[in-house]
């Protein structure tokens, strides 16, 4: 299990998951504090217990988590937004790959020339702004184009062909630099090697010697970070769903926190236990399954890299340990007077002053 907390990114998704399901709204009190009106957490171990017990309940009588407030099986719901979501997480998984190790490439070639400003210049800024700007930068420009003349296209939802594309390039975009300067680092320390120098004294291009002999090498590496890219991916699923309007499982997961993108007046918000217990553990579930697919890849380009059982069952373990936190997070006592909005602007402020 070792090797998998190794991954930076295995802890800081299973700390980010955490943290934001602490700010699920408890069983509160309004007090005043100071001639400020606070909410107070008041914490019952008997409503606590009885949330779980109706939980294994309807796992045991129903055989599955119910129905949603649509009157449909959460298992069907989940079935039909999680497919969805599928047709962008695995193009833009492969987009990013391939374009990725692309653009690494010409930024190790163009390194030292005057074409680094657009090359290693491009991904570090690719790096260092939010997914949530480029949404909203490519968006705010297509309706520019499409007031000058440039064919009407619907941006939003998920009625016509095209809408899928939106998605999938917005998802890909940060994965993209981040296996770009993957690769481009990666080649640089393949540079000084021995077996460069000798095909260097030899006559070998440099083209050649980058393409045939520096990128196989450097392979192993970038194959290291195939999953990284996929928790990448999923990290950034909810905001690109929600701010394309794509009716994904990561946008179905916000509705069913009650968030929704509309500003409403304060009303009383209702979470969907079971639906966003069972969306966040199909999502656990398939950053398992990609874990081993990449591990496998591995195994497979690099023969001294093996697959031991006792890690595949460890990281299991860790996988469901981290789905049965969740699962006790959510099912918290809560306060049916919650407002997302207004408790996220708030914790916001506190933060910022």
């Amino acid at each position: 299990m070792n090797f998998l907390w190794k991954n930076s990114m295995v802890r800081w998704l299973i700390l980010a998951i955490i943290l934001i399901l602490f700010l699920i709204p408890g069983k509160t009190d309004q007090i005043l504090i100071q001639r400020e009106v606070k909410p107070v957490y008041h914490f019952s171990m008997d409503i606590y217990q009885n949330n779980i017990n109706n939980f294994v309940h309807l796992l045991q009588t129903e055989h599955g988590l119910g129905l949603s407030k649509y009157h449909v099986p959460v298992s069907t719901e989940i079935k039909h937004y999680f497919s969805r979501s599928l047709w962008i997480v695995f193009p833009a998984f492969f987009l990013s790959i391939l374009l990725g190790i692309a653009k690494g490439i010409f930024d190790y070639y163009f390194s030292d020339k005057k074409w680094n400003v657009i090359g290693n210049g491009s991904t570090w800024l690719g790096q260092s702004l939010p997914d949530f700007f480029f949404v909203i930068s490519i968006q705010y420009v297509l309706l520019l184009l499409i007031r000058i003349g440039f064919p009407k296209l619907d941006l939003f939802g998920y009625d016509h062909w095209y809408n899928i594309f939106f998605p999938i390039v917005f998802l890909s975009m940060y994965p993209l630099f981040y296996i770009a300067r993957i690769t481009s680092s990666a080649l640089a320390t393949e540079e000084n090697k021995d077996y460069v120098r000798t095909a260097r004294s030899k006559g070998t291009s440099t083209r050649n010697i980058l393409l045939q002999h520096m990128l196989k090498n450097a392979m192993l590496t970038i194959l290291s970070h195939f999953f990284t890219v996929m928790v990448l991916l999923i990290g950034s699923l909810p905001i690109v769903e929600f701010l394309t309007f794509y009716r994904g499982a990561a946008r179905r997961l916000i509705e069913a926190f009650g968030i929704t993108p509309v500003m409403v007046q304060p009303m009383s918000v209702e979470i969907e236990t079971t639906m966003v217990i069972g969306i966040i553990v199909m999502f656990l579930l398939f950053l398992f399954v990609a874990l081993w697919v990449s591990n496998i890849i591995k195994a497979y380009v690099v023969p001294s890299s093996q697959i031991k059982m006792t890690d595949v069952f460890s990281s299991l373990l860790l996988f469901l340990i981290v789905g049965v936190i969740l699962t006790l997070i959510i099912l918290l006592p809560r306060d049916l007077d919650f407002i997302p909005v207004q408790m996220v602007s708030s914790v916001l402020m506190k933060v910022i002053l």
